[in-house]
């Protein structure tokens, strides 16, 4: 049974399928027929700021701030906020901010800079509304890395009252860091895991580790750990089997540790697929999906419907990640593979149309192997 797996937990980005990979192939920008619904005034999405700094080697740091600012925003309860894969699909594009709100649905834009030298932080944000491009809001920060988490709240706060939009107080909250050089390898070792090749991952479960060192309890660097384990496995580069135990045990831990953390949930969610344990797989679902886990429960969800056989609830939750993911490979690709599980020849075909018509617009290519949407697709349509 196909089945998508997560590597990036926090932004927790899918990555790979359980099915033979042929080549890299671009991504479908959107498989969803267009629709005339108006946008909703509050509703948002958070580029990638861009790494300023003397050497440009913040990445790592200006993705990890977008990142928080997303999960933030994304606990609002008025607000529509777009997922992390599809609002960092534009990094590094000069590309119209009209053109960029009207491909992921929303009203407004958040973007900005960061300039990191050793503990001294220079940030820009601005807020955008893309109809006529006014600047909604804007402010430079000069600030201490240790003033990192108070400073994400006063942007925080900052957007949310340029939108007018209230804090629904539900949500997984801050992520349990009391130390600002543990926030620090955390944020590399997030960067790493989502490379996607051997030594990153290596690189991924040493900052994990080191950032444990110094803050042992610290739930999401176990989370980190038990996704990156997985990946590893998943990939071939350590033996399944271990791999798979030690990313249950670092997913234990991180339960353990912060129940109401949302992630750890997740990475055990995942491993109780591969072991075949759907009903405790479900469990792990139903709690993220009380923590309001948005694009990620989806993807868990469907991922467990299509391995029952039940492509109509798989179809339906990929096609609800979507809303808030619009530009995700693998929602795209799930949705071909539930059609393909239900053997509907028009809705493959259908499926297949739009991936050639919008890959072939959006120029956009993810980093794994694998054409699971053209491959579902295709058979589909085969067999019809």
């Amino acid at each position: 049974m196909v089945v998508v797996i997560v590597v990036a937990v926090l932004s927790w980005k899918p990555w790979h399928l359980l099915t033979p990979q042929p080549a890299v192939v671009p991504i479908a920008s959107r498989i969803v027929e267009s629709t005339t619904a108006a946008v909703p005034e509050k509703s948002i999405a958070v580029l990638s700021f861009v790494d300023m700094s003397k050497k440009h080697d913040q990445e790592y740091f200006s993705d990890g701030l977008s990142e928080e600012l997303i999960e933030h925003f994304s606990h609002t309860a008025d607000l529509r906020v777009i997922a992390r894969t599809s609002s960092f699909a534009f990094k590094g594009k000069n590309e119209d901010i009209r053109s960029i709100a009207t491909k992921l649905g929303v009203a407004n834009l958040l973007e900005g800079s960061v300039r990191k030298e050793g503990y001294d932080l220079r940030i820009t944000a601005q807020l955008i509304r893309a109809s006529d491009g006014t600047h909604l809001w804007s402010q430079t920060y000069e600030r201490k890395l240790n003033d990192i988490f108070k400073l994400q709240d006063e942007i925080s706060t900052a957007i949310e009252k340029a939108l007018n939009a209230a804090l629904s107080g539900v949500g997984p909250g801050r992520r349990g860091v009391d130390n600002a050089e543990a926030y620090n390898l955390l944020l590399q070792a997030n960067y790493f895991s989502m490379r996607l090749n051997r030594q990153d991952y290596e690189q991924a479960i040493g900052y994990a580790k080191a950032a444990l060192k110094i803050q042992p309890t610290l739930a999401d660097a176990w989370a980190r750990l038990s996704i990156t384990y997985s990946a590893q496995a998943q990939s071939g580069y350590i033996p399944l089997n271990a791999g798979l135990e030690k990313s249950r045990k670092a997913a234990l831990r991180a339960i353990e540790i912060d129940p109401a953390r949302p992630f750890g949930h997740v990475c055990l969610g995942y491993v109780l697929i591969d072991e075949g344990d759907y009903i405790g797989a479900d469990r792990e679902a139903g709690i993220a999906e009380k923590m309001n886990l948005g694009e990620h429960f989806y993807l868990l969800r469907g991922n467990i419907e299509l391995s029952l056989g039940r492509w109509q609830a798989a179809l339906k939750n990929f096609q609800e990640g979507l809303r808030t993911d619009p530009l995700n490979y693998f929602f795209a690709t799930g949705i071909a593979d539930a059609y393909w599980v239900g053997g509907a020849a028009a809705g493959g075909g259908k499926c297949l149309s739009a991936h050639n018509r919008l890959a072939t617009a959006s120029g956009l290519s993810p980093r794994i192997t694998g054409d699971g949407t053209r491959r579902a697709a295709e058979t589909v349509v085969g067999a019809g």
